[in-house]
């Protein structure tokens, strides 16, 4: 370890003494009446305060940094809810436009075999062939009538 240590400092001691003395060649030794004390205390502090300045700085601008990040994730997420919640009240929509479709149509159909019951045309042989038709009509529509309310769950549990 102290090898180590000697390998590592014994060449900057070696520039920092040729530094100190070219230096002393070129520098006027310093007055008698020089403060020495209070000149390195105002150096001091001049360098502290402008390391507090760039530190400051430098806080601001990685603050602003992440903040411009939330901000552009949050954005992204709102954009999102906002396009699936525009899906989900489209297909609401849509499904309510079908379910009202469905019960018009199921009330034509009631009412059209309601009047081939009154005209007796469901007595002959013709008449059953559109009685058939008529159920098969009828249960195909309430089997739309059950997927579009299932429907209607499923997106009831999207919304929520």
């Amino acid at each position: 370890m102290l090898k180590r240590i000697l390998k590592v400092s014994v060449p900057w001691l070696i520039i920092l003494l040729l530094a100190v003395d070219i230096t002393s060649r070129f520098v006027k030794p310093l007055p008698t009446n020089f403060d020495v004390i209070s000149f390195l205390e105002a150096t001091l502090g001049i360098v502290i305060t402008g390391l507090a300045i760039v530190g400051a700085v430098v806080v601001v601008g990685t603050w602003n940094d992440i903040d411009a990040r939330a901000k552009s994730i949050t954005d992204k997420y709102k954009l999102e809810v906002f396009q699936k919640s525009e899906e989900i009240n489209k297909a609401i929509e849509e499904y309510k436009a079908a379910k009202d479709e469905t019960n018009r149509r199921l009330g034509q159909l009631g009412e059209a075999e309601r009047t081939m019951i009154n005209l007796g045309m469901l007595n002959d042989g013709m008449g059953s062939n559109i009685k058939n038709a008529l159920e098969i009509a009828w249960e195909k529509m309430q089997n739309n009538l059950k997927s579009l309310e299932e429907l209607q769950n499923q997106f009831d549990k999207l919304k929520k």
